[in-house]
């Protein structure tokens, strides 16, 4: 809220916000002088569409002329959301649409791996993981989940299980996971949850 003269006044921060968006060809990442910085364009576009945002790759969607005709291009976008502090990073090429999500923060308060003998303490690397919410779903179980979360099979040869204790606006959520289950955050715009399926 912001006083002005006898009124307050509640100003909206938009739902993303946009940190810097490069539109152009060749290495877009290292910010070449062969790409367009169309930071202000992608802002006023989250701006307009909240927490789901469809961006479609091309030099009218950004509202300028193609810069370097005849060529492929590429998008890449670093932007933060209402789930914290972590920079996300999205791209893509022309004709594609990149999509930018936004959510409540869901707190990850416990993730145990493990099976009868021994368990791993996962919950910072696996909030980590799910702070972005366009985050990959993860199979339990597989070398993916072993080498990143685990630092390897903790129980080898024996059925594992993951045990999550997660809050969401204040209510307490557990869940139980087992080998060759996913686990994936799922948004719907306003809200995001954890899910074992």
């Amino acid at each position: 809220m912001k006083r002005v003269g006898n009124n307050l006044k509640i100003v909206i921060m938009p739902g993303l916000i946009i940190k810097k968006a490069l539109y152009g060809f060749g290495n877009v990442a290292a910010n070449q002088k062969n790409v367009v910085d169309v930071t202000k364009q992608v802002q006023q576009i989250a701006n307009s569409q909240g927490n789901i945002v469809n961006i479609d790759v091309s030099s009218q969607t950004f509202n300028i002329a193609d810069p370097f005709p005849n060529q492929v291009k590429g998008f890449i976008v670093e932007y933060f959301s209402q789930s914290g502090p972590t920079v996300l990073v999205r791209g893509g090429k022309e004709g594609s649409t990149v999509q930018l999500t936004n959510g409540y923060p869901v707190q990850i308060q416990s993730a145990i791996y493990g099976g009868s003998a021994y368990g791993v303490d996962i919950t910072d690397k696996l909030s980590k993981y799910f702070a972005d919410p366009g985050a990959p779903a993860i199979q339990i179980g597989d070398a993916f989940f072993l080498n990143n979360f685990c630092g390897g099979d903790p129980n080898i040869g024996e059925y594992k299980s993951l045990s999550i204790t997660m809050t969401y606006l204040g209510q307490t959520d557990y869940m139980i996971g087992f080998d060759g289950n996913t686990i994936s955050r799922i948004n719907d715009g306003n809200n995001s949850i954890i899910k074992v399926h």
